[in-house]
């Protein structure tokens, strides 16, 4: 995308690759004010906001909090919960057991645990070294996510969004994953929705190469349009996206 777009990967407060040391707190709220103050610090304007799993639900609270600061959202299996969204099969037994483990010193078993479970093939323990040890240092803050009631995202904030949305899910996910994309799709006006083949939780992991023309299709086909707006005095304005 960097040959198109001026693409900055952001590393959310805890996580790789400078994992908490010591005692830490961990809140959705804290999360969504660190990306919002982020935004507003590049002084670039509306951005192309994307965000996977937790990051795509922090990227959602932006969009119902700060619409200002968005061109167009991505959010790949976003995480939840959203007001009126009765959830398939609940994860939090996984994630506290994967809590558990962590305080008993067995990290890697516990990251094992909890992505096996969630993602299908490959194991955990088949995927690259790189991602092995990205995952094992977010799974340092698996203890306090699990001690968060994570607030619901709105009805009425989602309704509100104007800008372009695109809804990734992998074709091949389990449940609960695909059920809040379609929760979203219901709330979100013209949301659009793509599914990736071959792929599970982990879509950036199973499937690579679609991971990328999706979405870079979506922003490309965004930007591709002009809209005209007509002003108070009737002159035609065109607009870019």
């Amino acid at each position: 995308m960097a040959s198109r777009f001026r693409a900055i990967a952001l590393s959310r407060r805890h996580h790789w690759p400078t994992p908490p040391k010591g005692a830490f707190s961990y809140a959705a709220a804290e999360q969504t004010d660190d990306v919002i103050a982020f935004l507003a610090a590049l002084e670039a304007g509306p951005v192309h906001l994307v965000g996977h799993s937790h990051g795509g639900y922090i990227a959602a609270r932006i969009a119902c909090l700060r619409r200002d600061l968005l061109r167009s959202m991505t959010l790949m299996e976003p995480g939840g919960p959203v007001e009126g969204h009765a959830q398939g099969r609940s994860r939090v037994a996984d994630r506290k057991h994967g809590a558990d483990l962590m305080r008993r010193g067995r990290a890697a078993e516990g990251v094992a645990r909890f992505l096996d479970a969630v993602c299908l093939e490959p194991r955990w323990e088949d995927g690259m070294e790189e991602y092995r040890a990205m995952t094992l240092t977010n799974a340092k803050t698996i203890t306090e996510q699990v001690r968060e009631s994570r607030p619901r995202l709105a009805a009425q904030g989602l309704q509100k969004i104007s800008r372009p949305v695109l809804l990734m899910i992998g074709a091949r996910s389990i449940s609960s994953f695909p059920e809040t994309p379609d929760r979203l799709q219901e709330l979100v006006p013209h949301a659009e929705r793509a599914a990736v083949p071959d792929a599970s939780r982990m879509i950036n992991v199973d499937n690579k190469a679609d991971f990328l023309t999706i979405p870079e299709g979506f922003l490309i086909d965004r930007l591709s349009i002009m809209a005209v707006e007509v002003s108070g005095e009737g002159a035609a304005v065109l607009a870019g996206p």
